[in-house]
């Protein structure tokens, strides 16, 4: 994201607010929502005298996404949504995708970190961590064994969703992990898949992106 000092930024599903934090110590002016009273309840005990003692711009609000996107929050410089997104339905999930360009102030973006589980490494993934006979139940949908993940993304999936919901690609990394997958990068920039960028998909375990609205 760069240099977020004096920025407006809002953190979407902040959780316990250890990232809200994170960017308040960057110098941004940060505000942390989420749908969870005691998880708003416990960030603003751990981190608000803090941010008071060291001069930090920082405030937690309790928001449920879908039912108040943009309603009284004011335009934002950056937008930060990590592992948020698969925990809606995917038509949820767009709908909030479509709505947050009303959050983004002129110039402004949004960092998005999604797990990508749509995939063959998914499944091999799923019996390494002995979840599958809870996966073949339903009762999990991918890996990570989080029984309020919703949706499932491919990197096909998710590209297009961002694009249907108005937003570009500025920046992209995309990791088997840690390993960056460069040839799949390009490929959906430039939206031609190689041979290689097709097989990357398949062991795709990460999507970290920067996007901006059309």
């Amino acid at each position: 994201l760069g240099d977020i000092r004096g920025k407006r930024v809002l953190d979407m599903g902040c959780g316990l607010g250890a990232g809200t934090w994170l960017l308040a110590k960057e110098g941004a002016h940060v505000t942390g929502v989420d749908i969870s009273e005691d998880a708003i309840r416990w960030a603003r005990h751990t981190y608000s005298a803090e941010a008071a003692r060291t001069g930090a711009h920082l405030e937690f609000w309790t928001v449920d996404l879908l039912a108040h996107v943009g309603e009284g929050l004011g335009a934002f410089d950056t937008l930060v949504m990590v592992d948020v997104l698969e925990h809606f339905p995917e038509a949820e999930g767009r709908e909030m995708l479509a709505q947050l360009r009303r959050l983004c102030a002129a110039g402004g973006r949004l960092f998005l970190h999604v797990p990508i589980t749509a995939n063959p490494l998914d499944w091999a993934l799923v019996a390494k961590n002995g979840l599958l006979r809870a996966r073949l139940r339903g009762e999990v949908i991918d890996h990570h064994g989080d029984t309020t993940h919703a949706t499932r993304y491919s990197v096909r999936s998710l590209a297009a969703a961002l694009r249907q919901t108005g937003w570009r690609t500025e920046q992209l990394e995309l990791r088997a992990y840690r390993p960056r997958l460069r040839a799949l990068e390009k490929a959906v920039r430039s939206r031609r898949r190689s041979v290689t960028a097709r097989a990357q998909e398949g062991l795709t375990t990460d999507w970290d992106g920067v996007h901006i609205p059309k």
